[in-house]
């Protein structure tokens, strides 16, 4: 049992491989996709808030990475919290209600039974394969993430960006040397090339 976006939601034990502490997750450019390592590999983690909606998991102490066999691959499913392991008898469940089919199985009380296998798609296939292909450890070090940078190192461009834009601007009002006022521009225009 765990919860996304404050609500319960199960799954089957015999679909659970391990459940994973947040140690070793890297978040990438695309919101959907993590990633983490596991047994010295790498893992992809689906955020599934943001399959569903246009929010993210929101990331807490509590939050935990479930690694799921489905579809004959394994899949790490970010969860807002573990709640614990209950046993679910199959004859109390019911059919879940149209708005809720899309990817619950059942539905047992206010427990909804998850089908993992609706998350491994053709959307997100590619991202799943290209992922396992990826190295944690470069992407720690700020290398290339899914065909796009990674984010922490966007955010330094964007700040570097930020910072030659503010001196142009200083600059101009002060009327300070041509000399450094080109030298900047040119930084700044390989910081937008880049």
């Amino acid at each position: 049992m765990y919860s996304w976006m404050g609500q319960l939601f199960a799954s089957s034990i015999n679909e659970v491989v391990e459940v994973l502490d947040l140690n070793n997750m890297v978040k990438t450019s695309r919101e959907e996709m993590k990633l983490t390592s596991w047994k010295n590999r790498t893992m992809p983690v689906l955020d599934p808030v943001s399959l569903l909606t246009i929010e993210e998991t929101p990331i807490t102490k509590q939050s935990k990475i479930v690694i799921i066999e489905a579809k004959n691959m394994k899949v790490g499913f970010l969860v807002e919290k573990i709640i614990g392991i209950e046993e679910l008898k199959l004859e109390d469940m019911k059919e879940p209600n149209v708005s809720e089919k899309r990817f619950v199985k059942n539905t047992l009380g206010s427990y909804k039974i998850v089908d993992f296998g609706h998350f491994i798609n053709a959307d997100t296939l590619p991202l799943i394969k290209k992922a396992l292909e990826i190295n944690v450890s470069v992407v720690l070090n700020g290398e290339e993430l899914l065909s796009q940078r990674w984010n922490e190192r966007e955010a330094m461009l964007e700040e570097l960006k930020l910072e030659s834009l503010n001196f142009l601007i200083e600059s101009n009002r002060r009327k300070i040397d041509d000399f450094y006022i080109d030298g900047m521009m040119r930084i700044h225009r390989m910081i937008e090339k880049m």
